[in-house]
């Protein structure tokens, strides 16, 4: 949880084994297994004992190669469940893992399995861990209360009185985050995974256009040490980023390197050189960077600095004895060609632990990370804004942002709509990842708000929306949520898509985790468009027109999409007409758009479309209606390059309704457009 990396021993981090990673997550497969408290039969005794003791080899190791162990105590726990050593480590050697939730089932098993605690007595440390990693703050509070009085009654020594003031802490912080919990607005938050890998990824520097970011990445050297290198990255016409490239690293030849700032419109660049311990100036001339100083006004490892709008004052953190904490953040002005003596922000910024990695947001505000304040667990992200002579009360951010993780590097872009930030949260790729954050804005900044569909990915969730003309109260968004699967059965990664149909606009793609669960979090004054896809299966869209006031409300939807085949059809939610007439709406472009993006990917795939109606009316009317409508959607996939002879129409009226006619919600069911696949 409080890994320290960005500040004092980066090079104890070793980076993640892919292979291992995968060992461990097919014998996470064992876990559900049938488990005996019986006495082990002789040929089982024999097996359990092997794999203890070669699962005992790993565990050994340091912490951060222990769960290399878990495949093979995951065979032994199948043995025998009830060693509350072997749950110990299992326990341990999650918390040490890219899972380090899975911990919570062997812990609990070790605090009911050793009642006395004599045998672990740190277990109730070791399970309030895992509970506030998971989110789980009620339970984390009662098992660290309960490591408290089992430390309360020990004897009174130095070393205990810091644990229990360290387990007063982590209490604190969980009381936090249930606070924090409760007041969400709403974002999106997106692992790059184009540029994240199983090392760590972070301390991210955006262009100024917004269109090539570059971050910090490290790798293990066969010498043991740690090389620290700078990246780059382009941002592709769709939105999503191209491959990484290694940019200054290459023409400046450093072992560990840091571009910590940029300014000038990405012409002049602040490099961290690690072998001279000093923040070198390079400018751009002509296509060409050329050294052109260095700044002095420091004396310990920046990772990095933030200006203000007009470069007349940088923001940093760094060591010193008369810092509140190890860590404090200061600031310098400009007075003619040089710098003014550091002057440390105060301790309504600073605290007796660590405050690092600040930016600018805007001149009056400034963003960074500490382990201090009221802090949910790791580092979090704070912001203190300059008001009457000082800088006031750091404010933690908010939930997703920040969780009981590390979270560092908050990196504005240019016009502060989106941000990037640095974690290694549950659910990475393995030590530091970036991750973009996109906030969710109200209607009327539609206009302004460039959404990055290709790189909004993995999940949709709620949290704080720091920016103060963006107020959406969480109050009134809805929630849906669920999984996504096809008929087959199979759990799919699938693409998501979110529409304003009323601006015709993708506000946002994105995709299901691996085992098809999703979250979409939708504030309420849009007509919303969802389109859900995989590749060989039919399409399925849901149609949300939430009121600018609609309360909050949860729907747990799970999506089962069709594999391709004859007879298999899809109703199409946001295809809509002008009321009584067959004349398509603007609202239906997007969806319109889909049905042909999906006859284009399946070019021999023959289809009907069908329209139907609710049984206001008469026969003959609704009949003909709905078959005019049909016809104004096949026309329109006609006009847009689809084979006439691929498609045909039908109307059938209210013959074949989906809901009851007898109230409102059933008759808006009832009035839609079929797609049928009629020939593959």
């Amino acid at each position: 949880m409080h890994l320290n990396i960005l500040l004092n021993n980066v090079n104890n981090l070793a980076m993640k084994k892919i292979s291992i990673i995968l060992i461990c997550i097919l014998a996470c497969n064992f876990l559900f297994a049938a488990k005996t408290n019986i006495p082990l039969s002789k040929d089982s005794l024999k097996s359990y004992k092997t794999a203890v003791k070669q699962g005992d080899k790993f565990y050994r190791l340091k912490d951060d190669k222990k769960y290399q162990a878990c495949g093979q105590y995951l065979t032994a726990y199948n043995l025998y469940a009830v060693d509350a050593s072997l749950c110990y480590k299992l326990g341990n050697c999650y918390l040490t893992s890219f899972s380090k939730t899975k911990a919570i089932t062997f812990f609990e098993a070790v605090a009911d399995i050793d009642s006395t605690h004599k045998q672990f007595p740190d277990i109730y440390w070791k399970l309030g861990t895992a509970y506030q990693l998971y989110n789980q703050y009620d339970n984390a509070i009662v098992s660290y209360q309960n490591h408290k009085d089992i430390l309360s009654k020990g004897k009174q020594n130095k070393k205990a009185i810091a644990k229990i003031k360290q387990t007063d802490k982590r209490i604190q912080e969980c009381q936090s985050g249930l606070s924090l919990e409760k007041n969400q607005n709403s974002l999106f938050l997106d692992n790059i995974s184009v540029i994240n890998t199983s090392a760590d990824e972070y301390n991210t520097i955006c262009s100024p256009t917004g269109k090539t970011i570059s971050y910090t990445t490290a790798t293990l050297l066969t010498s043991g040490g740690r090389r620290e290198y700078s990246l780059s990255a382009n941002k592709s016409v769709d939105g999503t980023f191209d491959s990484p490239y290694e940019n200054i690293s290459k023409k400046r030849r450093f072992s560990h390197v840091d571009v910590v700032a940029q300014t000038d419109n990405g012409n002049t660049e602040y490099v961290y050189d690690g072998d001279k311990s000093a923040i070198l100036i390079y400018k751009n001339k002509d296509g060409k960077w050329k050294k052109s100083g260095k700044l002095k006004f420091w004396k310990n490892r920046v990772r990095k600095i933030g200006f203000n709008s007009n470069c007349e004052q940088i923001v940093f953190s760094s060591e010193g004895k008369k810092n509140f904490g190890e860590q404090d953040i200061f600031i310098v002005n400009k007075n003619g060609k040089k710098w003014t003596k550091p002057e440390n922000l105060g301790n309504l910024v600073n605290t007796e632990y660590n405050e690092t990695a600040p930016v600018f947001v805007n001149d009056s505000t400034i963003y960074f990370s500490s382990n201090g304040h009221n802090s949910i667990g790791g580092y979090d992200i704070f912001k203190t804004t300059f008001s009457n002579g000082k800088w006031g009360q750091a404010e933690n951010i908010g939930t997703p942002i920040n969780t009981p993780y590390d979270d560092v590097f908050y990196t504005p872009t240019n016009k502060n709509l989106k941000a990037y930030i640095s974690s290694n949260r549950d659910g990475g790729k393995g030590g530091m990842d970036i991750y973009a954050v996109t906030y969710i804005y109200p209607k009327q900044l539609a206009e302004n708000f460039d959404a990055p569909a290709g790189t909004i990915g993995d999940k949709l969730l709620a949290g704080i929306n720091i920016q103060q003309e963006a107020n959406i109260d969480s109050s009134k968004v809805t929630l849906m949520k669920g999984v996504v699967m096809g008929d087959d059965s199979l759990l799919l990664k699938a693409k998501i898509e979110l529409a304003d149909n009323e601006l015709q606009q993708i506000i946002a793609t994105f995709e299901a985790d691996s085992t098809g669960h999703y979250e979409v979090i939708l504030p309420g004054g849009l007509n919303y468009g969802i389109s859900v896809s995989y590749p060989g299966y039919l399409f399925h869209s849901e149609n949300f027109d939430l009121p600018e006031q609609s309360e909050f409300q949860e729907i747990d939807k799970d999506i089962i999409l069709k594999k391709i085949a004859i007879g298999k059809n899809i109703i199409l939610k946001n295809i809509f007409f002008e009321t009584a007439k067959a004349d398509l709406s603007n609202e239906s472009i997007i969806e319109l758009n889909n049905v042909i993006r999906l006859l284009k990917e399946n070019p021999t795939m023959h289809v009907e479309i069908s329209g139907h109606t609710d049984n206001i009316g008469s026969k003959a009317y609704n009949k003909n209606l709905s078959n005019s409508r049909a016809i104004s959607v096949v026309n329109y996939l006609i006009q847009n390059g689809i084979e006439e002879g691929r498609l045909t129409s039908k109307g059938y009226g209210y013959d074949n309704p989906v809901a009851s006619n007898k109230t409102e919600e059933g008759r808006k069911e009832n009035r839609r457009t079929e797609f049928l696949v009629t020939k593959i």
